[in-house]
């Protein structure tokens, strides 16, 4: 293993370094011209610990031409890389110097890194290269989040996509930090979410499984869905929420043709104006949703991110060639007066336009 001291290293004429180890750009030294030399053009910082952190190395090089050379650009291959350089002219004979500072602090492993000087003698690549040796990770790193002496790999779980019907499923890693069993207790849990501990008790300094599964046919929820519940010990105060996010969408896959044929259509303004809305107020407006398709057309969600808005969906499904309305309702208390542009999502069971944005636009004045 390389040593803190055997970290920083010298490009220059050393001793012990043969003449026939230096490189030169490709310009000839014709005269009036600027000739850059580095010694060597190749750094390896070995194998040294994580903890480390940021690893320095200079290279030197040397004007061999007949006019001032001038670093006009130095650049690193990724942002890792933290270069610096001689930013006046290098008198004909003069020397010069490159930093390269690596930040090793998260980045274990091997690495090879370039980085490019632009100058008036033309362009030059340097390198950098050495292995990272891990730091050994403590409990808190590989289970970050705590619930007393219970500790958690994660607060958020990640579901993604989820085609309606279907189950979908996801593992929490957690651990038992302190110096007793641990009998794991989750609460308040969702009629849709199945919430399995692979091993009830666990004993001190012994890490377990929770296994989640969302079940999207006994769930009314469609679209970017938030479900939570908690965990802790038993006999503990202290608990934890975890967040169980996943995207419910309708399977369309199994559709007959016919069905395809006699399929709903969604007919929906994609720009709703609103109009100039009196600042400190709350109004409500409709806007139409057309069924130009055959079946009856069913809108499963509308959402707004933004709070200040409320949405209220169809009660019921809206036939053939007819419409329904959404309603839309702002409140501007706490808003700016100006234009506003609101983003609202309709989901419904058109197989070709399951997910439609439109725009809300208006003026508070």
């Amino acid at each position: 293993m390389a040593t803190a001291a055997s970290l920083v290293c010298a490009s220059s004429y050393a001793a012990g370094v043969p003449n026939n180890a230096s490189v030169k750009s490709d310009k000839s030294e014709d005269a009036g011209q600027a000739v850059i030399e580095f010694k060597k053009t190749t750094h390896n910082f070995g194998t040294f610990p994580e903890e480390n952190g940021r690893v320095q190395c200079q290279f030197v090089f040397v004007n061999k031409g007949t006019t001032d050379l001038i670093l006009q650009k130095v650049r690193a291959s990724c942002g890792c890389t933290t270069p610096d350089w001689t930013k006046t002219p290098v008198a004909p004979g003069d020397s010069g110097v490159v930093n390269a500072t690596y930040n090793a602090s998260g980045r274990p492993g091997a690495f090879t890194k370039t980085i490019t000087v632009t100058s008036n003698a033309g362009e030059q690549r340097l390198t950098i290269k050495g292995e990272v040796i891990p730091k050994a990770k403590k409990v808190e790193d590989e289970y970050p989040f705590e619930a007393g002496n219970l500790r958690l790999k994660s607060q958020n779980i990640y579901l993604h996509k989820i085609t309606h019907p279907s189950q979908k499923s996801e593992k929490l890693k957690i651990y038992n930090n302190g110096t007793e069993d641990a009998k794991i207790v989750v609460k308040n849990i969702p009629s849709y979410l199945t919430v399995n501990v692979m091993k009830e008790v666990l004993k001190p300094k012994e890490d377990g499984e929770i296994l989640i599964t969302y079940d999207s046919n006994k769930s009314q929820e469609w679209g970017a869905v938030t479900s939570s519940f908690t965990i802790g010990v038993d006999g503990k105060t202290e608990s934890k929420q975890i967040n169980v996010n996943a995207t419910v969408v309708e399977d369309f896959s199994n559709l007959s043709e016919d069905q395809k044929k006699n399929a709903p259509s969604i007919q929906v303004g994609s720009v709703i104006p609103l109009g100039e809305i009196a600042a400190g107020s709350k109004k409500s407006f409709k806007f139409a949703v057309k069924n130009d398709g055959v079946n009856e057309l069913i809108i499963r969600r509308v959402s707004c991110q933004d709070q200040n808005i409320e949405l209220t969906k169809p009660k019921k499904g809206i036939k053939s060639k007819k419409s329904a309305d959404i309603v839309f309702t702002i409140d501007t208390k706490d808003m700016k007066a100006g234009d506003f542009n609101k983003r609202i999502t309709i989901i419904s069971n058109d197989p070709n336009a399951s997910q439609k944005v439109i725009s809300v636009k208006g003026a508070i004045k």
